[in-house]
């Protein structure tokens, strides 16, 4: 499903700041080593109890029987990917990231594969390839211009009557304190000096619907943080991001530059939020390409 010409087209170097590694080959705020892997592990099991599943859209029946399923940026360690390849051995999954952290031979399930590419621009796989494709967390990666791609591809991979679903944060902080909205105020700093989109998820309906898609369902999640129900898996994921983005981020921070000062603010962050029972939203987005006789 991923045309060899175009598996390696996108080369991959790395930089190292405060002692982690990123991608040097995008504009990613977010580090692409181990440490990550683990967050995005846990963020993943987060995302999997809120949702009480790892995907909305009508495909149960089509999984089981088997079809081809895009993970695009499936990110380091691609742990969607595995465990619905797990859930569904008929069919067949296929991950795409600009990073190369991916499960080595022999780990992951056989009805998998990986390629690196950068979806931001090019998927890399034919025309009308797969029934169901699946992206979560773009938003620290993609500008305006790289949605309106990056959607245009979508449609362009998915077969007619195929559904695309797609998840991103909405870091507006709700039952919030003082600390809490300094942290996601520092977040959307960052977001607008790389050109990012802070609140791309309340407009992903009408670019989907812009870029061909029909049919399209919107769930809206409360996530919250440090309280409740999974609430401090909810917080260590999202302070894992905070901490990974920090050599961005503590341009705008005004706590102090001394060392340690951006961990304590983070520390009083994760009491306040307790202390406030605050919580965020994500938003869940899924939408059909249409059949051929429905196309304009």
């Amino acid at each position: 499903m991923v045309t060899p010409e175009l598996k390696n087209k996108t080369s991959e170097k790395y930089y190292y700041e405060d002692g982690r590694r990123f991608n040097s080959s995008v504009r990613y705020i977010l580090p692409s080593d181990k440490e990550e892997n683990a967050r995005l592990l846990e963020q993943h099991l987060c995302f999997k109890n809120l949702l009480d599943g790892n995907y909305l859209a009508p495909v149960k029946q089509q999984l089981e029987k088997g079809i081809p399923v895009l993970d695009s940026a499936c990110g380091y360690g691609a742990s969607w990917t595995v465990e619905m390849a797990k859930d569904y051995p008929n069919s067949q999954f296929f991950g795409v990231d600009i990073s190369d952290g991916f499960p080595a031979k022999g780990r992951a399930p056989i009805n998998t594969s990986f390629s690196i590419g950068n979806v931001a621009k090019e998927i890399p796989s034919p025309d009308n390839t797969f029934v169901f494709a699946y992206q979560r967390l773009v938003f620290a990666a993609l500008t305006g211009e790289d949605w309106d791609n990056n959607l245009r591809e979508m449609y362009r991979v998915i077969k007619p009557g195929g559904f695309v679903q797609l998840l991103e944060h909405n870091l507006t902080p709700y039952s919030e304190g003082p600390l809490f909205t300094e942290a996601c105020k520092l977040m959307e700093q960052g977001f607008e000096s790389e050109n990012f989109i802070f609140y791309i998820s309340t407009e992903l309906k009408d670019r989907l619907e812009n870029a061909g898609f029909i049919n399209c369902v919107t769930k809206i999640t409360e996530y919250p943080v440090n309280h409740g129900t999974n609430g401090d898996s909810n917080w260590r994921a999202l302070r894992g991001a905070f901490k990974g983005a920090s050599p961005l981020l503590t341009k705008f921070f005004t706590g102090g530059d001394g060392e340690g000062k951006y961990d304590r603010f983070l520390d009083a962050v994760g009491n306040e939020v307790t202390e406030y029972r605050s919580y965020v939203k994500f938003y869940t987005i899924y939408a059909q390409k249409p059949f051929i006789d429905q196309q304009k």
